[in-house]
């Protein structure tokens, strides 16, 4: 159970089975020459279903729910364009009856915000509880996850469907409209703890056997002490963080001086063109999580985030559109002077991290090029 554009170039295609070499027809990844969305961030990145016992019981009487957890969940995108100085028009979707995946149209979506913006506050357990739950037996809610592990032992996935459209921008783009879809989790371990008692409840015998598939076991087939393990996890197990980006440091490359900036201060950032600046993010000394994930034979698995980073630009050239925290740096390079329309241009650098996990952080600057 869950809660939760690709457009083909059809004449690069063709032409790139020519003489026409597809490098010089096909823009880098990090370039920015179109309406995009960078990054869905949503904070915070899980939720539980609800609120938390203090003792850490995991007893969950389907009779008698516990209160919900109703917390507000902070939404925001971020969107591209050729012009830095495009307006958009956000329109936040809930797809009917709770919180499903795009697309739907028509009778089947609602908005989500009769005040769209950029950010977007809403409670994911009241729109579970209010257009899910109310729909069929709670008791039944357990046992219902009992076919296949994955759809709770990870969490449950709620989306977040957002469109956006061009309101009024200098330059024409392809894509005047799009649609982004971001994943929130629900983990609720009460639910978890009962849904594996109730599997293990379960006549196994009354499961077919179908040759060459091997169904998860969700814990049918696990010892007592594995059993007594997960629930120990899932007593002191921790809700994912988002990664934060302190700061990005620039650092002169090909001056006589070694001055190093930051993206975040209020001094303005002027570069010659053709110069180039080394571009470091820093993020936050925790960002790099450790977290166990239940399998589907009921084995706690170790896992650490290898946070990611992202580039794009709306001019100039990236080394490299991904770098990685182990050696985080990247090089920008301004454009040529023959590429500049005017004797002062403002370029905008955009970097987004991501843990793996849908945790993300975002954080863009400006540069000027001067003749």
């Amino acid at each position: 159970m869950r809660f939760g554009r690709s457009i083909v170039p059809t004449a690069l295609a063709l032409l790139c089975g020519g003489a026409v070499s597809c490098a010089d027809l096909i823009p880098d990844e990090y370039r920015i020459e179109d309406l995009r969305i960078l990054n869905i961030k949503v904070e915070p990145p899980e939720v539980p279903i609800f609120i938390a016992a203090e003792n850490g019981e995991l007893e969950l009487a389907l009779d008698q729910l516990p209160p919900p957890d109703l917390r507000p969940v902070t939404v925001t995108v971020v969107a591209a364009h050729p012009d830095l100085n495009a307006t958009f028009q956000y329109d936040w979707i809930q797809c009917l009856p709770g919180l499903g995946p795009v697309p739907c149209d028509g009778n089947d979506r609602k908005r989500l915000s009769n005040n769209p913006k950029s950010t977007l506050e809403f409670t994911p357990v009241q729109i579970l509880l209010d257009e899910l739950i109310a729909q069929q037996q709670v008791s039944e809610l357990a046992g219902g996850f009992t076919n296949d592990p994955r759809e709770l032992l990870g969490g449950l996935l709620a989306n977040v469907n957002v469109e956006i459209r061009v309101q009024d921008a200098a330059v024409s783009v392809d894509t005047p409209i799009l649609e982004g879809q971001k994943r929130l989790i629900l983990f609720e371990p009460r639910l978890v703890a009962q849904t594996i008692l109730t599997a293990r409840e379960t006549d196994t015998s009354q499961i077919p056997n179908l040759e060459g598939i091997s169904l998860p076991s969700l814990c049918t087939t696990a010892s007592d002490t594995q059993i007594a393990e997960i629930f120990d996890f899932l007593r002191v197990r921790q809700p994912n963080e988002n990664p934060r980006i302190e700061m990005i440091e620039l650092g002169r490359l090909l001056r006589t001086d070694s001055s190093t900036l930051s993206a975040t201060s209020s001094t303005a950032i002027v570069l010659s063109p053709g110069e180039r600046i080394s571009l470091t993010p820093v993020i936050n000394e925790d960002a790099a999580e450790s977290y166990q994930v239940i399998d589907g034979n009921c084995n706690l698995m170790d896992f650490t985030e290898k946070p990611v980073f992202s580039w794009f630009t709306n001019l100039g050239q990236l080394n490299s559109q991904i770098s990685r925290l182990k050696d985080p740096k990247n090089i920008y390079q301004a454009p040529a002077a023959s590429e500049l329309e005017s004797a002062e241009t403002t370029v905008r650098i955009f970097t987004v991290v991501r843990d793996g996990r849908g945790g993300s952080d975002h954080q863009s600057f400006d540069i000027v090029i001067r003749k």
